[in-house]
């Protein structure tokens, strides 16, 4: 089976390239004889990146221009099919699309398998300016017509999905994202990256691009509070620095935290090569992600494969995504978050934490993460 992906030029999400990235290791990994990936690269997508997915895929070239995409949207929705994407796939004898943000038309004859992240905007409206807000759910409602078959990440984006499309009752395919277990990061490695970083004493991490509801205000007001008891406290956090939502947020969020007292830190490093995270996360005491809304959270699936302790906001999904284990707090309670960053039974917890158990059940959420793909792939070409 000759499935198409898409990769882009990453912009603000990098999460995005990310995902497709893990999705197509697990595919070669686990059902590589059954799904041949096909990966479709946009314009302004970089050398580096491209090298990094042309082991997993066979590459594409694909003209993105916005005049072409817009021509493409047009054919959709006069025709109800985007001809030329049609002839470009049908080309390269292609089985199933799947599909991420783009709408084919419900003529569109190549079968399709559409991915719906997460249903952020209809929880968070606030979050969105009004024309942001009514692009994504013109997107999503397209999507979950004319998709063969949905994926989504959890149980709970399905309720969402159910909730708000319920055209898509029939059609729906829960594939949890996993991370592939990766080697352990040597204590030499550790120190040399803590180096690189001028990174002293020990520290928590937080590895969240800078959108508003990834929720860092809570962690930089938990420091606040954590200061007036004289402990000291270090958050590492990495990630893209820009909100297109909001393009001045990330400066007042860092300047909140440069005003914290000489106890706390703060510490944004901004982007960093991505094989630096599991080094910095597998030197940290624990993982933070204070999150308003997920749809799956990648940050947590790299620290589970790595066995780092998790410290996390009480949404749905953080308890589906760690049901044992996980330490969790009100993501509007600051003095929630302070106590578990300063209590022993945290501490303690790291000290029991049992890394054996924790990388042989990741062992198996990642070869079910491509068997389960497999099994929607399937599903959308029957349908």
């Amino acid at each position: 089976m000759r499935v198409a992906f898409s990769l882009r030029n990453q912009g603000a999400w990098t999460g995005g390239s990310n995902y497709i990235y893990n999705l197509l290791l697990a595919i070669n990994d686990t059902v590589g004889t059954y799904i041949s990936p096909v990966l479709f690269v946009d314009e302004g997508v970089s050398s580096d990146q491209i090298a990094r997915f042309s082991k997993l895929a066979e590459i594409v070239p694909k003209r993105t221009l916005t005049s072409h995409r817009r021509f493409g949207l047009i054919q959709a929705l006069s025709s109800q099919c985007d001809w030329r994407s049609y002839y470009r796939f049908e080309k390269k004898n292609i089985d199933l699309v799947f599909q991420i943000a783009d709408w084919y038309g419900m003529r569109f004859p190549i079968p399709t398998l559409g991915w719906l992240p997460d249903f952020q905007h209809r929880h968070l409206p606030k979050m969105f300016r009004t024309r942001a807000w009514l692009h994504r759910e013109l997107g999503y409602r397209m999507m979950a017509l004319d998709s063969d078959q949905i994926m989504v990440s959890s149980v709970d984006a399905k309720n969402d999905c159910l909730k708000f499309y319920p055209c898509t009752r029939d059609k729906i395919s829960v594939v949890p994202f996993s991370i592939k277990n990766k080697a352990i990061i040597s204590n030499d490695a550790i120190v040399a990256l803590k180096e690189k970083y001028q990174i002293h004493g020990n520290y928590f991490f937080l590895p969240n691009q800078l959108w508003k509801h990834k929720n860092h205000g809570i962690v930089i007001k938990a420091l606040s509070a954590i200061a007036k008891t004289g402990l000291i406290v270090q958050i590492i956090a990495t990630g893209n620095p820009a909100e297109p939502r909001d393009p001045l947020y990330p400066s007042k969020l860092l300047d909140s935290a440069r005003n914290l007292p000489p106890a706390v830190s703060f510490r944004f490093l901004g982007l960093v090569p991505y094989d630096d995270i599991p080094v910095l996360m597998s030197g940290s005491l624990g993982l933070i992600n204070p999150s308003l809304f997920e749809g799956w959270s990648t940050t947590v699936e790299e620290a589970k494969a790595l066995g780092i302790p998790l410290i996390l906001s009480d949404i749905p999904v953080h308890k589906e995504q760690v049901p044992h284990g996980g330490h969790f707090f009100d993501p509007e309670d600051p003095m929630a978050l302070a106590k578990i960053l300063i209590s022993d039974k945290f501490f303690n917890a790291i000290k029991n934490l049992n890394n054996d158990e924790l990388r042989a059940n990741q062992d198996i959420r990642w070869k079910l993460f491509g068997e389960n793909f497999l099994k929607a792939a399937n599903r959308a070409i029957l349908k």
